[in-house]
């Protein structure tokens, strides 16, 4: 890989396939979180292994359903919280392992706005969770049984997630694959302004109009968008700069520059279109959709990588080198 890409300008780094920060997936190959490569590492671990367990670990609160026996922490059936200190960051994205031993009931866990695990037998389990809340809950629905261990880490990097399992993209050998439906990932916010350059290896597996490849946080942002007549994509950030060069249905390397009047969007190794696409700034990044979820497209995505710099040329051809080797785009 290019030595480039660790200049201190690639904002993050998304690599389907990647052994380690590839992707989250289930069973049925849903895909949860894609996780990113270039800003990966690990916490250590964040709960208190010698106290967790005890009820004065629970200093959130702790209902009267949950007693200490031993080293585990019980519930006795009834319904009822516990509540950790805060352990965890807005915006972090977290890895908790839990065991259970089960009687009855469903226990769930996660940041007091949205569960990441439900769990209705015994077993050891992981889940993943972006936290909106600080605090992790254990919340009992008439579970029956103990908690014996339990480990959360945070895994660091600005990763796309998608909790809802109806939204969420199908991975396979070949890039992750969303329907064009309600299929999309997001990160959480961060600081991205132009210049932004975005690689990208992906195909329009169908093109329908107005339909959205990227944008950033907020709507219209960092938008690329199916426009006009097939094949047509145009970036927009304020303004939209046209591409005809994009082949439907074939795997291609995408590279987007906003960078206001000197903005351009260049297929493989056609001519780069050079021109105004707007001042807006990302300031995170959405796949697979506009912004919000809507306008979904149809697309699969091998790699992307954003940097926060206008690449020269020679930085370019490293990285589309790269790109174009390891991915086998023609």
């Amino acid at each position: 890989m290019p030595g480039v890409l660790y200049d201190g300008n690639t904002v993050a780094w998304y690599k389907h396939n990647d052994p380690v920060a590839g992707v989250i997936k289930d069973g049925a190959n849903r895909v949860s979180a894609w996780l990113d490569k270039y800003n990966y590492a690990l916490s250590g671990e964040l709960v208190n292994q010698a106290t967790w367990f005890t009820l004065a670990y629970w200093t959130g609160g702790i209902a009267a359903n949950w007693t200490q026996v031993l080293n585990h922490l019980h519930s006795d059936g009834n319904n009822g919280n516990a509540v950790s200190p805060a352990i965890m960051v807005v915006g972090g994205f977290y890895k908790i392992t839990i065991t259970i031993v089960r009687n009855g009931g469903v226990l769930n866990i996660g940041d007091g706005f949205t569960y990441s695990g439900t769990y209705n037998a015994s077993g050891t389990f992981t889940s993943y969770i972006t936290a909106q809340g600080g605090n992790l809950f254990l919340t009992s629905t008439l579970f029956d049984g103990d908690v014996t261990a339990l480990n959360i880490i945070r895994i660091y990097g600005k990763h796309l997630t998608q909790i809802n399992g109806a939204m969420q993209p199908l991975w396979s050998v070949n890039g992750v694959l969303f329907d064009g439906v309600n299929d999309f990932m997001k990160t959480y916010p961060f600081v991205f302004i132009q210049p932004e350059f975005l690689y990208s290896v992906k195909r329009q597996v169908t093109w329908v109009i107005s339909r959205s490849l990227h944008d950033g946080n907020a709507n219209f942002t960092g938008y690329l968008w199916q426009a006009a007549a097939t094949p047509q994509i145009n970036l927009y950030a304020g303004a939209d700069l046209v591409n005809l060069n994009l082949v439907v249905n074939t795997f291609s390397i995408i590279r987007s520059l906003l960078n206001g009047v000197n903005s351009s969007i260049q297929i493989n190794n056609t001519a780069s279109i050079i021109g105004n696409a707007g001042a807006a700034n990302m300031g995170g990044f959405t796949l697979g959709a506009r912004s919000d979820g809507a306008n979904n497209s149809n697309i699969e995505v091998k790699e992307i990588i954003l940097r926060r710099s206008a690449d020269n040329a020679a930085t370019q051809a490293a990285i589309y080198n790269y790109l174009k080797n390891i991915n086998s785009v023609p």
